[in-house]
């Protein structure tokens, strides 16, 4: 060997590279990088043969050192003590340990070598593949080492739970609840693929699922086969090792071909299947593994809806239905994503585990699924799921399809919700899905362009269709138009809502609660528009004739509540939206609908309006409440459960859990943007949701294009003058003040109040925020002025904020350290010492720090 540090240096480079390659290329490699220095070439070949030497010495020790038992409860591997044995695994004992050393205290699961096993490249390359994993839905690796006996170990989360099967047969949960959990499996799953790790057994009792206070929470274990895809020697594959476990393992391992993601796709098909079903895909007469081996290459896999009909007691007493009734709702869109990510050639199946879980949000959200053949009709069908709680609210439910002929008529189903309506509504109800039926089935296929007609074209076409075809069925017209623009709305598409939801309300001959509907769906768009005069007056109407029609005791008259409580939470009165919020609750949870979405609903709403009332503690647990019941109703994914989070991460925000508050926030924008599009409002808001975040923690340039990306989307959508628009301003200028400008952050907060003057009443607490925001810029510039906004901005804090809100007791204390300075002693004074006692309380040292320096003063 050479003494040359740079000959070295070029020996040891070589010599990482060959090993990063697969050994059969090594030669070639060595053979041109050399560049003819046959010295070189031959120094890295020495090298790399007693690498290959000892790790075969290396596996010898492991079989001649390792002692033939186990270790006995007491011993001592590296800083843990073994207390207790958790189980057997495919290379080793899990036993569960706990820190001794005095570090501090942690439960582990502590993984040793078995003895007399030959595989300790494989147990260290678990190691490094774990170590590169940082899920929540994936065990940690806290470190390893090599015991005292030679053995290798390492060190893992303990995890508390029970194997996801078990858990959710156990608990009885239905069938969304499940899927929404395989999508946990599914996201971490294809976290390990983007980390270039294939777990390569996936199996109930790796996916265990563990109680949080979120909710359930999946946590994947031993990625004890994991090969890295990027490992030197990267086919991706363990040739002529059988899978471990036969039922969940591809075909492609059972005949020892590569194994890729796929191969983890499959096992998560398989797993599907269980989870829903009971039962594993195939049905064996011998348990034998040639038998089972000779199914999963041979035969096709039950469709699932057909497997829940065949089940024994047993299993049938695992469903999330009844058979019967669960076949139904397996039948279709499950059937076929089952069924794709089953498929025999890799090539079929899902691309990756990430699209695999999308498909099943989609299912969850009443979308199109990539698993299906996507025809007119299909989508049409998924339309009606996806809209039926808004057609509901409109005594317009259209639900499940029937097929017949080949033509799909769809069935209503609102007729029971008030007994003195059922025989008005099931008909209008009839009327409207034969609308709609028609609508998808005879679309113009010049504009449809077969297949690729989408849902909101065809809607374009019924809107004219419902004015011409039924003119003689007033209460059929308004129903369809006003679910026609409340779709538009939920997309953000305004002009188009308005002229549809417009003429559903003025249209004559409709009874009481049908105006109502009509009227509050107008309601809701002029409240998005952000016209809050005209959005008061309508809700209001039809709160009374849902009043008049109802009593005060039932679910339209407490939506109709929540609406109302909605305006008021806009219009700044944070204490009467509060009010009409708990009414709603209360209303809801005496007649026996605490389990609705609509209580989950007013929960959120209550949340929101706690939170900006600064009664954090209660905010924190009425948004809890309604993010548990909102994703037991409408799975992970759905946009109300990103409404919450959203609404959680604000809290967070404002509570000092930045953490807490990032990863709340990315996860409702996530949600928006795959559901609604990049340029939805909805991901505006939740965008500048992040930047006030990033301005709480003080890093400024990463708020910055968080509140430039924000401001795009309102502009793209709204008016200039909307007050999303206005409050994104308003941020701007205080990032622009932070940060050195006060120039443009006075331009800025002058724009907002612009703004504002056209959309919101001049004692809106937004425009508090504007005048405070103004005022601070101007005194940073020395301007006299400034006095004058923080005095505009308290008076409007005093009238619609609590004491104890820190943009009330800081504005006091702002305007008093002004008026010291200019020598008014006196008001200085009072202010200082109201904003004092707030401010300790709620520790705000700098707030504290000023009311007290103008105290000081003489």
């Amino acid at each position: 060997m050479t003494d040359d540090p740079d000959r070295w240096s070029r020996i040891e480079a070589l010599f990482e590279a060959a090993l990063e390659r697969p050994r059969a290329e090594r030669a070639a490699f060595l053979a041109r990088e050399a560049e003819g220095d046959a010295d070189l070439r031959a120094e890295v070949e020495a090298l790399l043969e007693a690498h290959v030497e000892a790790g075969a010495f290396f596996e010898r020790a492991a079989r001649e050192i390792a002692p033939p038992g186990g270790v006995e409860a007491g011993e001592r591997i590296g800083a843990y003590r073994v207390t207790g044995v958790l189980g057997e695994g495919g290379m080793g004992t899990v036993y569960r340990a706990e820190r001794a050393d005095g570090a501090f205290e942690r439960t582990v699961a502590l993984k040793v070598l078995r003895a007399g096993r030959g595989d300790v490249r494989r147990f260290f390359a678990e190691r490094r593949a774990l170590a590169r994993l940082d899920h929540p839905g994936i065990a940690r690796l806290y470190g390893g080492g090599v015991a005292p006996d030679g053995r290798p170990y390492f060190v893992m989360e303990r995890v508390e739970g029970e194997p996801l099967t078990a858990y959710a047969a156990r608990r009885g949960l239905g069938l969304e609840a499940r899927l929404a959990l395989f999508g946990q499996v599914c996201d971490a799953v294809a976290y390990a693929h983007r980390s270039l790790v294939v777990h390569r057994d996936l199996k109930p009792s790796n996916v265990f699922v563990t109680e949080t206070a979120e909710g359930p929470r999946v946590k994947l274990l031993d990625f004890g086969i994991a090969k890295l895809l990027d490992e030197a020697e990267a086919e991706l594959t363990l040739s002529g090792v059988a899978p471990r476990t036969p039922a969940y393992a591809a075909p492609e391992q059972v005949r020892g071909e590569p194994v890729t993601t796929a191969t983890d796709v499959y096992a998560l098909g398989v797993l599907l299947y269980e989870l829903l079903t009971g039962r594993r895909p195939y049905r064996l007469e011998a348990r034998a593994r040639a038998a089972m081996e000779r199914a999963v290459l041979e035969t096709e896999p039950t469709r699932p809806s057909a497997a829940v009909t065949e089940t024994t007691d047993a299993e049938a007493s695992t469903l999330p239905a009844p058979p019967d009734r669960l076949a139904r709702r397996l039948s279709g869109d499950l059937d076929h994503i089952v069924l794709k990510a089953l498929r025999k050639e890799p090539d079929g199946r899902y691309g990756t585990a990430e699209a695999f879980g999308r498909d099943v949000a989609r299912h969850l959200g009443g979308q199109t699924v990539e698993a299906r053949p996507p025809s007119a009709l299909y989508r049409a069908r998924r339309f009606v799921r996806r809209h039926r709680a808004g057609v509901a609210a409109s005594a317009v439910a259209l639900l499940a399809v029937l097929v017949g002929a080949g033509v799909a008529v769809w069935q209503a189903a609102e007729a029971d919700r008030q007994r003195d309506r059922a025989e008005v509504e099931a008909r209008t109800a009839a009327e409207v899905s034969a609308f709609v039926t028609g609508l998808f089935a005879t679309a113009d296929p010049d504009e449809a362009a077969g297949d690729t007609l989408t849902v909101l074209a065809a809607l374009a076409q019924g809107a004219d269709r419902a004015r011409r075809d039924l003119r003689d069925q007033p209460a059929v017209r308004a129903a369809v138009l006003r679910t026609i623009g409340d779709v538009y709305r939920d997309r953000g598409q305004l002009d188009l809502a308005d002229s549809l939801l417009s003429e559903a309300a003025a249209t004559g001959g409709l009874d009481g609660p049908a105006r109502a509907d009509a009227l509050e769906a107008l309601g809701a768009l002029r409240l998005q528009q952000g016209t809050y005069d005209a959005a008061d007056s309508l809700f209001y109407q039809s709160l009374a004739l849902r009043l008049e029609a109802f009593g005060p005791d039932h679910g339209d008259v407490a939506a109709a509540l929540v609406a109302l409580g909605v305006l008021h939470r806009y219009q700044g009165d944070y204490a009467g939206a509060d009010s009409l919020f708990r009414r709603a609750i209360a209303t809801r949870e005496r007649i026996g609908e605490a389990d609705t979405p609509e209580h989950a609903t007013a929960l959120n709403d209550l949340g929101v309006a706690l939170t900006r009332q600064n009664q954090l503690d209660e905010a924190r647990d009425v948004l809890t409440r309604s993010l548990a019941l909102r994703r037991e109703v409408h799975g992970d994914t759905s946009l109300a459960v990103a409404e919450t989070l959203n609404n959680l991460g604000t809290l967070a925000n404002k509570a000092g859990r930045y953490d807490e508050a990032e990863r709340r926030l990315v996860q409702a924008i996530d949600i928006w943007r795959y559901v609604l599009g990049e340029d939805h409002p909805n991901v505006g808001i939740g965008l500048s949701n992040v930047g006030a975040m990033y301005i709480m923690v003080d890093e400024y340039d990463r708020a910055r294009p968080f509140y430039e990306a924000s401001l795009e989307v309102f502009r793209s959508r709204y008016h200039d003058d909307h007050p999303e628009v206005a409050f994104t301003l308003v941020s701007m200028s205080t990032l622009e003040r932070l940060q050195g400008d006060a120039d443009k952050a006075e331009a800025l907060a002058r724009q907002a109040l612009r703004s504002y003057a056209v959309s919101l009443a001049p004692d809106h607490p937004y425009v508090g925020d504007a005048e405070h925001t103004l005022a601070r810029a101007l005194r940073d510039r020395g301007d006299a002025s400034a006095a004058d906004h923080f005095r505009r901005a308290l008076a409007i804090f005093e009238e619609a904020l609590a004491p104890d809100d820190s943009r009330r007791y800081s504005c006091a204390a702002e305007l008093a350290e002004l008026l010291a300075e200019a020598g008014d002693a006196v008001e200085a004074r009072r202010l200082a010492r109201a904003a004092l006692p707030h401010a300790e309380a709620a520790e705000d040292e700098t707030v504290v720090a000023m009311a007290r320096g103008v105290l000081g003063r003489r």
